[in-house]
């Protein structure tokens, strides 16, 4: 979701967006990718000892240098991957974890996902 495109759906990019975007020649604005998880296929007596949730960082629209800090929430509305929009997003509550990422660092970041998940399979 793009604040400053707000009617833009960019559900069927290969890439998550998320971030924050002051150059003027760029999207610019928030930044904000939503992902869904089914669980349903999970059995109503597992017990779940812990829940990643990996992210690669592939690129950046950010100054050298620079870092940005990504933050996982927890979605408390419904959306559709091809249908959600800034204007039409649900919101959001919670904090599951948050990195730091150096402009440039190409790599993949892991967020502590396990209190979340275990509240879904309640």
């Amino acid at each position: 979701m793009v604040e400053n495109f707000p009617d833009l759906n960019t559900g069927t990019t290969t890439e998550i967006w998320a971030g924050y975007d002051d150059r003027p020649d760029h999207m610019g604005g928030i930044l904000r990718g939503l992902v869904k998880f089914d669980i349903s296929g999970l059995p109503a007596d597992a017990t779940i000892t812990s829940a990643t949730l990996r992210m690669a960082h592939v690129t950046s629209w950010g100054l050298e240098n620079e870092s940005l800090t990504m933050t996982t929430h927890r979605v408390t509305g419904d959306w559709s991957e091809l249908g959600v929009t800034w204007n039409n997003q649900p919101g959001y509550a919670g904090n599951y974890g948050s990195q730091a990422i150096l402009w440039g660092d190409w790599n993949w970041f892991d967020f502590d996902m396990s209190s979340l998940v275990m509240d879904w399979h309640e």
